[in-house]
This record gives C-alpha cells, structure tokens and sequence, in this order.
C-alpha cells in the first residue's frame, strides 16, 4: 500500500529534523505522525555564532545558514511505502533552523 505524506507529516517531520541534536553527519529518528511512525534518514549542518557583543549581547545563537539533506522515509508498519516530496520538507526544516 501507498500512502502520501499529508502538510501535517511535512511539518512533523521538518520540526524532528529541526530539534535533533545531530549535527554534519548521516543519521535517522523516528517521528509519530497521524498514528503512524516514520523512520527518516537525513543529515543538516547549521552555521552560526553566539551573539556576545560586549554591549548589546544577548548570548543568544544566531543562525547564519542552514542546510538539510532528507535521504529516505520508512513507514514502520508492515506492507505500507511512502510517497513525498523531498524539497519541500528540506525546505520547511531549514526554514525552523533559521528561525
């Protein structure tokens, strides 16, 4: 069976990418979505600084750029593939990087 991630998944998916401590190397987590879970291969490099002007420092992370690759999704249920678009959740995850 075929199924077809939903805007709901993207934004799942792109917010696990986001808040995974996982840094310039391959790896996978798993992320619920709609009562299903999905094993997603990727990796991101983030750049940045820590704002620590001596004035008006707020030692706060500032994200310079943000890169992600999405390698695979897999459904953990039996028997079930998964169609989806890989851009637009690369896209939505550098998106919450950066913000």
């Amino acid at each position: 069976m075929l199924i077809e991630l939903t805007n709901s998944d993207y934004q799942a998916i792109a917010n696990m990418i986001a808040d995974s401590q996982e840094y310039d190397e391959q790896t996978s987590e798993i992320v619920e979505s709609n009562n299903m879970l999905f094993e997603v291969h990727f990796r991101k490099s983030v750049q940045g600084y820590v704002e620590d002007d001596y004035y008006n420092g707020t030692g706060a992370w500032v994200c310079i750029s943000a890169d992600v690759s999405l390698y695979d999704i897999v459904c953990l249920d039996e028997g079930i593939e998964v169609s989806y678009n890989n851009r637009e959740i690369e896209d939505l995850a550098e998106m919450y990087i950066e913000d």
